[in-house]
């Protein structure tokens, strides 16, 4: 086992997750905005 490839492959897998997160609270704020505008 590779510790050090172990720990990358997770921090990378983190950072998709962060992102693809972020980007899913993102189109749900906008999309109460615009209920909240409307």
């Amino acid at each position: 086992m590779n510790p050090i490839g172990a720990f990358g492959l997770g921090g990378l897998t983190a950072c998709m997750l962060a992102l693809i997160l972020t980007g899913v609270i993102r189109l749900i704020d906008d999309h109460h905005d615009r209920k909240g505008k409307h």
